[in-house]
């Protein structure tokens, strides 16, 4: 209940979500002169709605996105993304929701999931992203809290757990399956769950508007190249009430008869934003923190904004920058600094297909940035460990490796003297030897180790929880001859 009321109690009005020709009276912005290889600050952007469009217009056909797709890597230009948002900001609007109404999705990592938030974002909902791997009951439980109007589902599979946790979920009005299984029968075999059985069900490929022709698509860039800033429209449209029952009647045609859901339309889309206010609840992180259940975690788009700036004050990234993304985008840290942060620099993120599959992507990708977590180096640090034993050549040359780069390290911070003559010569030797070799043939994070590849330049780390002293001890000692920060 304390988790209800504290993300429940934002001031204002119930808006419904107006159709997007219907809108008017937004104040035209000066045109976004920045050089294109520099950030986009949070002042500039707004709105993480603002942000995604500022990009678009700054470096349309920059490469954005990577994903393995049919057996191959599929590339992803921000025009074509733009185009896919408009389609999914099509079929939320017209589910006729209202401004601040919660959205949910259980997704990987992946496009789907972008589109989706950007849309969401847009129409002035709030996105309540879930762990793939989250329990079902866990699950209910965030669902029924949030007051989520809509739930997205990577299958049909974990739907049928969810019922069978018997929690009421009366503000659940459409739960969409983007693959199907057959865990929730069809009237055929293979075929999407019927409205007989439960109108609320409906697969993403029958939910979805068709694609824009490309005709369309071209107004479409231009038109979200010309939109205004969040930050120039009138203030105070995105609030919504603490209630989550509307009496208000709320539209549940299909996106096909709606008409946002043509190409002609979808392009008029992108000129109107909902999401106008920095400080306007964008998102509902959900965390068990360290007692009871999960709670909601309110973050408006200035939150998101400021946190991702403040890290690139830090550690400027660069444009040339690619990302590979294997940490869940539902995590506060993936999202924030894995997903916008790239946004606003300008950088490529690449979605890895697996843990499994991890050692093969950072060969074939090559990313230039990763974010890890210390469960990930501990696993990494316990593969060399038990690979080596405790005796031998090769258990001595690791540890003269380790005394001799964490040396290196402490005195690079300032910390102490730089190693003797003696070491420095030990380690032109051992950094080739050893080093070099641990970070080029390690196995994967999920067979033993977390391999860096030669090309990265940064590697960044969320805190909790601690490791060992000797694992800090080991993981710079390999790491800072391939300049990882």
């Amino acid at each position: 209940m304390e988790a209800r009321i504290r993300h429940r109690g934002i001031a204002g009005p119930r808006r419904r979500l107006l159709p997007p020709l219907a809108r008017s009276g937004r104040r035209s912005q000066a045109p976004d002169l920045r050089p294109a290889d520099e950030p986009i600050t949070p002042e500039a952007a707004g709105t993480l709605t603002g942000l995604f469009r500022l990009r678009v217009s700054r470096t349309p056909h920059a490469l954005a996105y990577r994903q393995f797709e049919n057996g191959r890597w599929r590339d992803y230009r921000w025009h074509e993304i733009t185009a896919e948002v408009a389609r999914w900001r099509a079929g939320l609007a017209a589910e006729g929701f209202a401004i601040g109404d919660r959205v949910a999705m259980s997704l990987p990592n992946g496009v789907d999931w972008v589109c989706f938030d950007q849309a969401a974002l847009a129409l002035g909902l709030v996105t309540v992203p879930l762990y793939t791997t989250d329990s079902p009951g866990n699950l209910a439980h965030i669902l029924a809290d949030s007051g989520a109007r809509l739930v997205l589902l990577d299958s049909d599979a974990p739907w049928v757990a969810l019922v069978a946790q018997a929690d009421p979920l009366p503000a659940l009005q459409r739960v969409l399956f983007r693959r199907l299984t057959g865990a929730v029968p069809g009237p055929a075999p293979g075929s999407a769950p019927s409205s007989a059985q439960d109108p609320r069900l409906r697969a993403l490929d029958d939910w979805l508007p068709a694609k824009p022709t490309s005709a369309a698509t071209a107004e479409m860039e231009q038109t979200s190249a010309k939109a205004p800033s969040p930050s120039a429209s009138r203030p105070g449209f995105g609030s919504r009430s603490g209630s989550t029952s509307d009496p208000t009647p709320r539209s549940t045609s299909h996106p096909s008869s709606h008409p946002s859901s043509h190409p002609a339309s979808l392009a008029s889309q992108s000129e109107f934003d909902s999401a106008t206010d920095p400080d306007a609840l964008a998102t509902l992180i959900y965390t068990s923190g360290t007692t009871g259940r999960s709670k909601g975690v309110m973050l408006s788009h200035r939150n998101i904004l400021t946190n991702a700036a403040a890290v690139i004050a830090r550690i400027p990234p660069r444009p040339s920058d690619v990302f590979l993304s294997f940490l869940p985008l539902a995590h506060a840290f993936e999202r924030t600094v894995g997903h916008y942060l790239p946004m606003m620099a300008g950088c490529t993120i690449a979605y890895a297909r697996s843990i499994n599959q991890l050692r093969d992507d950072l060969m074939t990708i090559r990313p230039t940035v990763l974010l890890s977590v210390p469960r990930v180096y501990d696993k990494v640090y316990l593969a060399i460990q038990g690979k080596l034993g405790s005796e031998g050549v090769q258990r001595r040359l690791l540890d003269t490796t380790v005394r001799i780069g964490w040396q290196r390290f402490q005195a690079n911070q300032g910390r102490q003297a730089p190693p003797s003559l003696m070491d420095q010569i030990r380690w032109s030797l051992l950094d080739r030897l050893v080093a070099a070799v641990l970070v080029t043939h390690a196995p994967a994070a999920e067979h033993g180790h977390l391999k860096p590849g030669p090309s990265e330049r940064a590697v960044l780390q969320g805190s909790p929880p601690p490791l060992a002293a000797d694992q800090y001890e080991c993981s710079p000692s390999l790491t800072l001859p391939r300049n990882v920060q």
